[in-house]
């Protein structure tokens, strides 16, 4: 599910530098946000609910919404 974040980040005509940057430098983190949402959730979260408090540009809340889950994000 990394890889559809980062094709995202990178074919989205309106990214900014800031926002490539930014994934570019975190990329590793949230690679393993998303190995652990592999492990300890099944792949269509369907019934679970996340909210995510510090959302800027949305990119824990694309992997939570790509495997399944009603994402709540706030700035």
């Amino acid at each position: 599910m990394f890889s559809i974040l980062e094709k995202e980040i990178n074919n989205t005509v309106n990214s900014s530098l800031n926002e490539i940057e930014y994934f570019n430098f975190h990329k590793y983190r949230y690679q393993r946000f998303d190995l652990f949402l592999e492990k300890k959730f099944p792949l269509n979260s369907s019934n679970s609910k996340a909210l995510e408090i510090g959302s800027h540009y949305l990119h824990s809340s694309i992997l939570l919404s790509t495997r399944g889950f009603a994402v709540d994000a706030l700035n």
